[in-house]
């Protein structure tokens, strides 16, 4: 299976990732729909490091992290694309744009 190799997250891993996206999630509260804000992306940040990374690996875990500029305490959403472990990208839903959130898709 393609995504095997980005799998390989130890479940105290993916815990602490699950319990950070619920701090960010309730820490923080969504800008009002009329106030004007710049938004920007940082692309292809690799979260697998280290020796022994295969081709697959260096290309395929790499998130981008979509964030309002210039603001403080805003929510997160960290998405993963439907696919079933195999296919699609990452991606930013276009209703989750634009609502004073950031958003990080994250590829495997």
């Amino acid at each position: 299976m393609l995504g095997e190799d980005c799998l390989d997250m130890t479940i105290q891993k993916m815990a602490a990732a699950v319990v950070t996206a619920v701090f960010a999630l309730s820490g923080g509260s969504v800008m009002g729909a009329d106030e004007a804000v710049h938004y920007k992306t940082d692309i292809d940040i690799a979260y697998r490091s280290g020796p022994g990374l295969t081709d697959y690996m260096r290309s395929r875990c790499k998130l981008d992290v979509y964030y309002p500029a210039g603001k403080k305490d805003f929510a997160t959403v960290v998405w993963f694309h439907g696919g079933g472990l195999k296919n699609g990208n990452r991606f930013v839903p276009s209703a989750l744009k634009e609502k004073g959130i950031a958003v990080v898709p994250v590829n495997y």
